[in-house]
Formats: structure tokens, sequence, C-alpha cells
């Protein structure tokens, strides 16, 4: 897996729908997109259907429409630190883990979850480029370079 992507534009679709027909474009194509990551990422965080109708539902365009503008605005030296820490994380012997940015839903910053390829680590842009966010990047990029989130639980690192 070893790689830092942008998984965010899918999301950022919905912009381009009435909020009417929001969730079904969260279900039918944001979701079928990234099954898997989503699947984990709901699971992991215990987000229900109807947790998920509720955000979806309760997001108005206007912030989402600014995190959009943020992220677009902002997004090409964003993968840097992830790009640094990876490369430290590899370098310790955690071969198989990606980074995924990505619009959460403004559970926490950072959320771990195993896939068939390795560990996935899903970086919420709420906290980095939205309301959650201190302007600093620093919830997301605190990881430092020899813990890098899960490396306690990790017997290779």
């Amino acid at each position: 897996m070893n790689k830092v992507k942008d998984i965010s534009g899918v999301f950022f679709r919905l912009l381009q729908f009435d909020r009417s027909q929001w969730f079904r474009v969260w279900e039918n194509e944001v979701k079928y997109r990234h099954p898997t990551l989503y699947r984990l990422y709901l699971k992991n965080l215990a987000i229900s259907t109807a947790d998920e109708i509720q955000y979806i539902r309760s997001l108005s365009r206007k912030r989402l429409d600014r995190l959009s503008i943020r992220w677009q605005n902002e997004k090409g030296g964003a993968s840097d630190p992830l790009l640094r820490i990876a490369g430290s994380m590899y370098r310790k012997g955690c071969l198989n883990f990606g980074f995924f940015l990505f619009v959460g839903f403004e559970r926490q910053p950072v959320t771990v979850v195993e896939t068939k390829k390795g560990k996935a680590i899903l970086c919420d842009l709420w906290f980095l480029k939205g309301d959650h966010s201190d302007g600093s990047s620093r919830s997301i990029y605190q990881m430092d370079d020899d813990a890098a989130l899960f490396a306690a639980n990790d017997k290779r690192v």
C-alpha cells in the first residue's frame, strides 16, 4: 500500500447536487468509490446508517463548500508532513500502510483501520482545514516520527 492519497474529491462531489439528494449520492457514489475504507471507518467509529443519514442531512452546503475551498487552496503542502511521517514509519519496519486524506464525520482527526493490504490511516479534513482545525494542522500532524499513532501496538515497530 505505502502511499499518501487524497480521496476527498469524491465527497466534495456532493456540492454538485441539490442537498435533498446528498444522502443518495453519499450511498451510491461516495461510499461506492471506496467501500472498504468507508465500511471500516464507519464500523470503527460505530456509526450506524441512522447516524450517516443524520450527519449528511445536518451538513450545510456553506460549511462543506468552505472546507472544499480551503482544501483546494492549500492541499499542495498538506501531504509533505505525511510523506515525512510515512518515510519514518517505513524505515522503522512498518511496511504496509497508507495515509488517506478524506472528509469524515468529524468524530476524530485520525482513524486507523486494518485492511487486507495493510493499515489505512484515515485523516479527516475537518480537523486539518475545517471547523475543528486550529489553523496549524497540528491535530493531524502531531504524530511524531517514532510513534506515528499505532507504533506501540505494532510488533514490527
